[in-house]
């Protein structure tokens, strides 16, 4: 054989086997979306398919026909979820299904859905923001959240939505067995006070390592937002509740400080945001749209305090603010332009603050909501002359009308005793 031919049939064996790895690593997925009546998850004679439900792996989207039924390709490492309509709600959570799960034995993927308690097409509802809970065994941490998630359940809102930072520290944390206990200490023994739905939004401290693992060592497998995955999913998503769309965005992004150290900023990537864009596209216009973040895209506390100070540098290079979404003026001025974008739910700070804005293109509240924790489990927090109780807000809906206010649970932190 000559070296000639012999290199062409090489060449032609590795496209051939870099083909077929090609099309081994995207899978085709398809189910359907349905109404569990009998509540066995399984979609049985004469339960109700569900058309026009948007199926994403957080990147393409599909629609639902009228049998219910979608079909997608993704990735082997994708996290397939449902944005669920404004009638109904998943079982326990369950609104997504990750690929890698070992216990995934099947690429039919379903989603059986539960209606709503409230079924009256008034547009009038109130659910709950809730931020910043930081799970601990330390500072009687397990018990303030208990009674603060008491309460909520007591109130008995439509659904409750969870600001971020669900764990007291996971990002300065180099030991993934202590970021395991806080995240196992808050899906066992404190989510489940609070019935579905709830929406959980992924913050800084819920992040593994970045800050504590340096990047010349190996990274760990649940290694900085894998953690997070592991328990509640993708980093973004939407839902439906009656007549309004909730978006939940990912808004921790990797920076290093002036000294080089690595550190966190508040953006939304690219990837994210033109996947927000098929997400809108099926949205009509007209339904208000109610943005959920960690950090904030805009807030008060920064000018008034001068904590915008705190300059940090994007992997680009670039100096930006550390404490706020660096491209929010993007998502306002080109994501969310010709629809109707009503709120805006962030954490972060511990503190609560409405700020209105409204320009040629949107009338819209920024709410920053208060915190579970506090001062971190030691007392109110305090900046400044300003002092906040540990709480979570109140958002109460009336068409395109939304009103926040803030509610203290009553709590005594450990230096307050």
């Amino acid at each position: 054989m000559s070296r000639k031919l012999f290199c062409t049939l090489m060449a032609w064996a590795l496209l051939l086997c870099a083909e077929t790895v090609s099309r081994a690593e995207i899978l085709d997925i398809r189910g359907t979306v349905f109404e569990d009546a009998n509540n066995n998850a399984v979609l049985d004679n004469g339960e109700r398919p569900l058309q026009g439900v948007v199926v994403s792996d957080g990147n393409l989207i599909a629609v639902t026909d009228e049998e219910g039924s979608y079909a997608m390709r993704m990735p082997p490492d994708s996290i397939v979820f449902v944005s669920v309509p404004g009638t109904h709600h998943a079982r326990a959570n369950n609104f997504y299904t990750r690929l890698d799960d070992p216990s995934l034995t099947r690429r039919n993927i379903d989603f059986p859905l539960v209606m709503n308690a409230d079924t009256v097409a008034d547009k009038r509802f109130m659910f709950v923001f809730a931020s910043d809970t930081h799970a601990t065994h330390a500072r009687n941490a397990k018990d303030g959240i208990k009674k603060a998630y008491g309460m909520i359940t007591d109130l008995g809102p439509a659904f409750v939505v969870h600001g971020g930072d669900i764990i007291f520290d996971g990002i300065h944390t180099p030991d993934e067995n202590m970021v395991r206990e806080q995240f196992e200490l808050y899906r066992k023994y404190l989510l489940p006070i609070i019935g579905p739905p709830l929406y959980h939004t992924i913050g800084n401290h819920d992040v593994f390592g970045w800050m504590a693992i340096p990047d010349s060592a190996p990274a760990p497998p649940l290694y900085g937002k894998e953690m997070y995955k592991n328990y509640f999913g993708p980093t973004y998503y939407s839902f439906n509740y009656k007549h309004c769309h909730f978006v939940v965005l990912d808004t921790i992004a990797r920076a290093r400080n002036e000294a080089g150290e690595n550190t966190y900023h508040g953006s939304i990537g690219q990837a994210q945001l033109e996947w927000l864009r098929r997400d809108l596209s099926e949205v009509e216009r007209s339904r208000p749209i109610i943005i959920v973040t960690h950090i904030p895209m805009i807030n008060a506390l920064g000018s008034l305090f001068g904590l915008q100070s705190e300059i940090v540098l994007t992997p680009e290079g670039k100096r930006t603010a550390k404490h706020q979404v660096r491209n929010f003026q993007q998502l306002l001025g080109e994501v969310l332009k010709g629809y109707n974008f009503k709120l805006a739910l962030a954490g972060h700070y511990h503190t609560f603050e409405e700020i209105s804005w409204k320009d040629s293109n949107h009338d819209a509240l920024f709410v920053v909501g208060g915190s579970i924790c506090g001062e971190w489990w030691k007392g109110d927090r305090v900046v400044g002359y300003s002092v906040w109780p540990e709480g979570f807000t109140i958002v109460k809906v009336d068409g395109d009308d939304f009103d926040a206010s803030y509610v203290s649970y009553g709590w005594t932190g450990v230096d307050e005793q």
